[in-house]
This record gives C-alpha cells, sequence and structure tokens, in this order.
C-alpha cells in the first residue's frame, strides 16, 4: 500500500510537471509564432526599401548620365563660344550675324548651367535618400537578428 501511494504521488508529481512544460511550450510556440510574423513583417519592409533603394539607385544613376552629358555639352557650348568670338574678332562683315549667334549659344549655356546646377541638385538628394535606405536596412537587419537571438534564447531556456 505504501509502494502504490508512493507510485501515485510520483505520478501526480509527473503529471503536474508534464503540465507546467506543457504550458511553457504553448507559451513559446505562441511567441515563437509571433515572433515569426513580426519577422516576415521585417522581411517585407526590408524587401521594399530595397526595391525603392534600387529605383532610387537607378535615378541617381540616370541624373548621373544626364549631368555628364550636359557637361559635355556645356563645353561643347564653350567651345562654340569661344570660336564665335575668333570669328567677330577676324570678320567685321558678319558681325551682326555672329554677335545674335553668340549670344544665343550663350543663353544656352546659361540654361545648360542652370540644368546642371538642377541636376547635381536632385543626385545629390537621391545620394541622400541612398544613404538613408541603407541606414534603414542595417538598422531591419539588426532588429532581425536581434529578434533571432531572442527567439534562440527563449528556445534555449525552454530546452532547460
Amino acid at each position: 500500500e505504501e509502494r502504490i501511494r508512493t507510485i501515485d504521488r510520483k505520478a501526480s508529481e509527473a503529471e503536474t510537471q508534464l503540465q507546467i512544460e506543457s504550458k511553457s511550450k504553448l507559451n513559446q510556440e505562441a511567441i515563437n509564432r509571433k515572433l515569426v510574423s513580426e519577422n516576415q513583417k521585417l522581411v517585407t519592409s526590408n524587401k521594399d526599401i530595397n526595391v525603392k533603394w534600387q529605383k532610387s539607385e537607378q535615378d541617381r544613376l540616370q541624373m548621373e548620365a544626364e549631368a555628364r552629358e550636359s557637361g559635355e555639352q556645356l563645353r561643347e557650348m564653350a567651345e562654340k563660344v569661344f570660336q564665335l568670338l575668333e570669328r567677330l574678332k577676324l570678320s567685321e562683315l558678319g558681325k551682326t550675324r555672329s554677335m545674335e549667334a553668340m549670344r544665343t549659344k550663350e543663353q544656352e549655356v546659361i540654361a545648360l548651367k542652370k540644368k546642371n546646377t538642377y541636376l547635381s541638385k536632385e543626385v545629390d538628394k537621391e545620394g541622400k535618400t541612398r544613404v538613408k535606405a541603407e541606414l534603414s536596412n542595417k538598422d531591419l537587419q539588426d532588429q532581425i537578428r536581434a529578434l533571432k537571438k531572442h527567439n534562440s534564447q527563449l528556445g534555449q531556456r525552454c530546452k532547460e
């Protein structure tokens, strides 16, 4: 009879321990599901940021190409203006037409300078946006690592 009581007491203790472990496991699973959900949201957010960053990078590269092209056009225009100035010095006959052409070219140079300045500002903005996106991406990756570490620690605690 004493043996039966001992076995019954041990069975009761084992059942209590099993219930405690089951509740702990259920809690851990709920936490894990929540962390997986948060992780998926962060991964989705990270993908969105990467898409935006890639678009920003493409825009920046396009603007840089346009700026380079504008710079080349500016140099070409400047050369043409200097050629026109030389022609004016050499010839008085075509003075009026050459002066008009020079003014037009100067206006084009000014317009190109303004365009070049605008494009340079836009490239700077895109660069800043890209840096912000990279920092945001790094922050999200750090958060994911922290969540994974926390999840791992919780898993270790459950195993203990």
